[in-house]
């Protein structure tokens, strides 16, 4: 006897930002739509992006802004953010810009998920909240979808759970089980986004500083502020290259921060030198120093290069210059480890790309299935690239779900 169970033409697992823009893109299209999302409300994580004010993309889009174990070159167009500037605009958000960085308009994260709320219920979307999905059977021309005594059919699925960063409000790893279950392949998965832990015990000296910087591991860097704490570093340049330092983590790799980025090795010297000139006689090389650097960059600097920091500025030689400069432009910390996923913002990895469609995001094994958002092996940079991947590749699987629909009716 065959069970007959309540059908939708799609039903998305996971209720972030990703799963709604294609809920919201699939029912305007007169698609009956369900979400189930294991949270008690749609958009958890949203509410946390860009410290409370939601960066949802960003001006400034390259490949540079993407990390994946896949060649993704040309995957995201350069002008995508104009595309999330128009969703969000059609569901009542107004943008602004600030340096390329685009957040709502009322500066609050609120603004976008209220938005979201208010549009799956104009629509009469189905949600199904505090409903985790444990089961997926693949049939013939549907899906069973199953969870929490629940069972439904739906002729789309999309997975769009994210990923298991950020566990406290609502990350988990349940996208990978349910690919696991279907024999979807996952590439290695380690956090991103986030701070790193070092025991160097000189990070107690650099408690508290927050100052401009660069920031490199191996070959590649970024720029902006670093903010030091007792056990570690964060900041921007620092979670940008989180993600690779994550995954390659030797004994002897080291972090290298120039303190002076904006100026070069031999400028430097120069000035540094007519300042011990100018002031040998009076002052000392900590005092020689003031307005370089944070006090206690300077105090750690010297203490590094075992300079006591009242020392006559007149007994500094050519040689104790040489060991200031080449600390401040290539000052080294060992890294122990990332701060996890419970700090982590993204997590790097997850469904490989090979598997699926990257124009549709649907999978190549299971027509009908489509896998959006952070589950997939794509991550970016700070910037709200990562908002940006999730609401393009929600996009293009709602006009896959959209053209499919329409063509067999």
């Amino acid at each position: 006897m065959n069970e007959k169970y309540n059908k939708y033409d799609v039903i998305i697992i996971g209720g972030g930002y990703a799963g709604c823009v294609t809920a919201i893109c699939c029912a305007r299209e007169r698609l009956k739509v369900a979400i189930f999302e294991k949270n008690d409300k749609l958009c958890r994580k949203l509410l946390s992006t860009g410290n409370g004010r939601c960066n949802f993309s960003n001006e400034i889009i390259n490949d540079n802004c993407y990390y994946s174990n896949s060649d993704i070159a040309g995957i995201i167009p350069k002008d995508s953010y104009k595309d999330s500037i128009c969703f969000l605009n059609s569901i009542g958000v107004r943008e602004k810009s600030i340096n390329g960085y685009l957040y709502p308009y009322t500066n609050q994260a609120k603004t976008i998920r209220d938005a979201i709320e208010i549009a799956v219920s104009d629509l009469s979307i189905d949600v199904y909240l505090n409903t985790q999905v444990d089961n997926i059977v693949s049939q013939k021309e549907s899906f069973i979808v199953s969870g929490c005594n629940l069972k439904f059919s739906s002729t789309h699925v999309v997975m769009a759970t994210g990923s298991c960063a950020a566990p406290q409000i609502g990350g988990s790893d349940l996208g990978y089980k349910l690919a696991n279950d279907l024999n979807i392949k996952l590439t290695d998965i380690h956090p991103a986004l986030v701070g790193l832990l070092s025991n160097d015990s000189r990070l107690k000296h650099l408690s508290g500083v927050r100052c401009h910087g660069k920031v490199s591991w191996q070959t590649a860097s970024f720029e902006g502020e670093i903010q030091f704490n007792k056990d570690g570093i964060s900041g921007y340049p620092v979670m940008c290259l989180s993600r690779i330092i994550t995954a390659s983590l030797t004994d002897s790799a080291k972090l290298i921060i120039d303190f002076l980025p904006d100026d070069t090795t031999e400028n430097i010297k120069k000035e540094l030198t007519q300042r011990i000139i100018n002031n040998g006689h009076s002052k000392s090389i900590h005092e020689c120093m003031i307005g370089l650097l944070n006090d206690k960059c300077i105090d750690v600097i010297l203490w590094d290069k075992h300079i006591a920091i009242d020392t006559p500025s007149s007994n500094i030689t050519i040689s104790d210059i040489d060991l200031i400069v080449k600390s401040i432009k290539s000052f080294s910390l060992k890294i122990k480890s990332s701060k996890g996923y419970e700090s982590a913002q993204v997590a790097a990895g997850g469904v490989d790309l090979k598997q699926i469609d990257l124009i549709t995001m649907e999978s190549i094994t299971y027509p009908n299935m489509y896998f959006i958002g952070e589950i997939l092996d794509i991550d970016g940079i700070c910037g709200g690239y990562n908002l940006e991947w999730a609401r393009l590749s929600a996009s293009r699987a709602s006009k896959r779900i959209i053209n499919k629909h329409n063509d067999s009716n």
